[in-house]
């Protein structure tokens, strides 16, 4: 869910991503974690990015 709110809304920071969702932004954070574990996003100095811009675009284009 988090990877697609971070498509479709091009939310960037943990605690935009967490009101979207209506979760606590520690859950998130955690979350976050664990995808740039798994090389789907990675951290910015704004916040998070997801890696791959193709895979972005096939989550919007799913999702919206």
């Amino acid at each position: 869910m988090i990877l697609i709110v971070m498509a479709l809304k091009k939310f960037t920071r943990p605690v935009d991503i967490a009101r979207e969702m209506g979760k606590r932004e520690t859950n998130v954070s955690r979350e976050l974690k664990k995808l740039i574990r798994y090389g789907y996003i990675t951290k910015t100095e704004g916040g998070y990015k997801i890696l791959d811009q193709v895979f972005a675009d096939w989550i919007r284009m799913r999702f919206s």
